[in-house]
């Protein structure tokens, strides 16, 4: 199980680190990832909105960040 949720949040990171529009859309899904009543889609999801809203990934896809 543990191989398949590091896959699962590896993929979701580095689809949402290619242009803005993933982003836009895995982080998305990341946000309704957290809702879930799955501790490992919580534990995805609060990895990976936790990286792709870092100030890093944000400012190489030239994304204003809403504060």
């Amino acid at each position: 199980m543990r191989i398949v949720k590091e896959s699962v949040n590896w993929a979701l990171r580095y689809i949402g680190k290619r242009n803005e529009t993933l982003h836009e859309t895995a982080l998305a899904v990341a946000e309704n990832m957290a809702k879930s009543d799955s501790n490992a889609a919580r534990w995805i999801a609060s990895d990976a909105i936790r990286e792709l809203t870092s100030e890093a990934i944000v400012k190489r896809l030239g994304i204003a960040k809403n504060d």
